[in-house]
């Protein structure tokens, strides 16, 4: 396993990245093809499915690795799930565009559109927090349960 100590830091952070990219392409083009149907102004659902699904992944990896000692070979595995996987399903960009796209998708940009558009962003914001939260207190959990030391 010498050659994952040896290998740099963004092999695995641009492995990772293309493995998330293409997890969210999936569900954007499954979105695209199965749309739930509930009106305009409303994020699709792959948007909110992989934040959420995404920030729970990173707060129980960063719990996980929170539990563990430090090797090279557990910040290459984080840099290729945290950094690369998670970072790339979860970007704020594309959150922000496919608000921006459902935005523009009523009659012209009314005042009350955009606020809807950032209560729904920022609604976001505040679940995957949560999300995260809860992957961290997951691993916790199952950590004490397990009898692993846990750093309070």
């Amino acid at each position: 396993m010498d050659w994952i100590r040896s290998s740099p830091p963004w092999l695995w952070v641009g492995t990772g990245g293309a493995l998330g990219t293409l997890i969210r392409a999936s569900f954007d083009f499954l979105a695209a093809q199965t749309p739930l149907g509930i009106g305009a102004g409303i994020l699709p659902w792959s948007t909110v499915l992989v934040n959420l699904v995404g920030a729970f992944l990173l707060g129980t990896i960063a719990s996980f690795f929170a539990l563990l000692p430090v090797t090279e070979s557990g910040i290459r595995l984080g840099l290729f799930a945290g950094t690369g996987v998670c970072g790339a399903l979860t970007t704020y960009s594309t959150l922000i565009l496919s608000t921006l796209l459902a935005v523009q998708g009523n009659e012209g940009v009314a005042a009350g559109a955009v606020i809807s558009a950032g209560a729904q962003s920022l609604g976001l914001l505040v679940a995957g927090v949560i999300a995260a939260w809860g992957g961290w207190n997951t691993v916790t959990a199952i950590a004490r349960w397990r009898g692993v030391g846990v750093k309070e």
